[in-house]
């Protein structure tokens, strides 16, 4: 009954100046905790950039994304397309990266379209 006629409109992620994605959440990040969360904004642009030499493979490029992350919790890093549907392969223009991760007890969001 809820099916509401309701159209997503994406748009970039507003960042702070060290990249981090501007979230109310990050107020409650320590010194430390705030150097840390720059994994996530860094995972992003790591996955992108073998993206753009050429990898495909959604498995490779999510280990390369928890490396990076590997500070972190990870609640989740996957790979979707504008239907929000997981993906095994990036499909150019049409895929969305998604991130969520404890820093502390704080949970950070972030995602990226390539």
């Amino acid at each position: 009954d809820l099916l509401l006629d309701i159209e997503i409109a994406p748009c970039e992620i507003a960042r702070d100046d060290d990249n981090l994605a501007l979230s109310s959440r990050n107020v409650y990040l320590n010194v430390t905790e705030r150097k840390q969360a720059l994994a996530i904004p860094k995972a992003l642009e790591n996955i992108k950039q073998a993206i753009d030499r050429g990898e495909k493979a959604c498995e490779k490029l999510k280990k390369l994304g928890l490396e990076i992350l590997e500070t972190l919790e990870v609640d989740y890093l996957e790979f979707c397309n504008h239907k929000l549907e997981p993906l095994k392969t990036i499909e150019p223009t049409n895929t969305l990266i998604l991130v969520a991760a404890r820093v502390g007890k704080t949970r950070l969001l972030d995602n990226l379209w390539v």
